[in-house]
């Protein structure tokens, strides 16, 4: 997850929010769930409460609102790979 997206989570997380951080790079995920931090956000502690995961259908199913933060050149891509977990309506 980039910039943008953790900086978006931990602000919908301060307004009360539960947030889920999806990457498609475990690894990424892996250290933002053990450091808590980002490489490019030095000072930037992510709240205990704010999950990650790599799994789309985790992050996609069974929730009001999606937010990608993605780069634009993705962003179809991803929202493609989240449909089949998103219901109609």
């Amino acid at each position: 997850s980039g910039t943008w997206g953790i900086a978006l989570a931990r602000l919908l997380h301060r307004n009360g929010h539960d947030v889920t951080v999806w990457s498609k790079f475990p690894k990424e995920i892996e250290n933002l769930s053990a450091t808590r931090t980002h490489p490019a956000l030095p000072g930037l502690v992510i709240p205990e409460t704010v999950h990650f995961t790599c799994d789309l259908q985790t992050v996609a199913s069974g929730k009001d609102i999606l937010l990608f933060a993605v780069p634009s050149i993705a962003i179809r891509q991803t929202a493609e790979s989240a449909r089949p977990f998103i219901p109609d309506g």
